[in-house]
């Protein structure tokens, strides 16, 4: 059992550094280069290396993966077209509202949760807006971080910030559900 859960663990952390390589690609040749656009033509370039080898290898994507192929190519295409770093800068604030939205369909969460939080219907519906609204304040934060701190603040914010939230979050549920379901079996109880 323990390697079954530690061979999900490593397929889940396999997929999460495949989602952030191409933006890892450009953080790191834009911090050690200076040059925004360089920087993300090996973003794009990244990508598409992604894509092709998801496709030469049969590997199914799901819609967020494809957002993110488009917007990492047609607006990391477009900064480097017209030479104009906005473009790239609106990329993961566009692909995080979109998160955002899609997380506000109800009961979205489900899927992800221990069943003993899925009998909290209505608990875990609640969270599942808590993530849409941290998704949507961070998108929103992006667009300030470059406004307020310039593209090199904005780079850095722009790849860590997302894998802070989600540990955040996360952790927070790993307290709140477990209390929670304390009190309503309390509360069932009687007493």
């Amino acid at each position: 059992m323990a390697q079954a859960e530690a061979g999900v663990g490593m397929s889940g952390l396999k997929r999460l550094a495949v989602d952030v390589l191409s933006g890892w690609v450009f953080l790191a040749l834009f911090l050690a280069t200076d040059d925004i656009y360089l920087a993300t033509g090996a973003g794009v370039a990244t990508g598409l290396a992604q894509a092709g080898w998801m496709l030469w290898r049969k590997q199914p994507t799901d819609p967020m993966q494809g957002l993110a192929f488009i917007l990492v190519v047609g607006l990391g295409g477009s900064t480097i077209v017209t030479h104009n770093p906005t473009f790239v800068v609106l990329k993961p604030s566009i692909f995080e509202a979109a998160l955002g939205a899609m997380m506000l369909r109800p009961g979205w969460m489900l899927r992800y949760v221990p069943p003993a939080r899925q009998s909290m219907p209505r608990l875990t519906m609640v969270w599942g807006y808590v993530w849409s609204a941290a998704w949507f304040a961070l998108a929103a934060s992006n667009l300030a971080v470059e406004r307020i701190y310039g593209l090199k603040a904005w780079a850095v914010y722009t790849n860590l910030s997302p894998l802070v939230l989600v540990g955040l979050l996360a952790a927070l549920g790993a307290v709140l559900f477990p209390m929670a379901r304390r009190m309503h079996d309390k509360a069932a109880a009687g007493g």
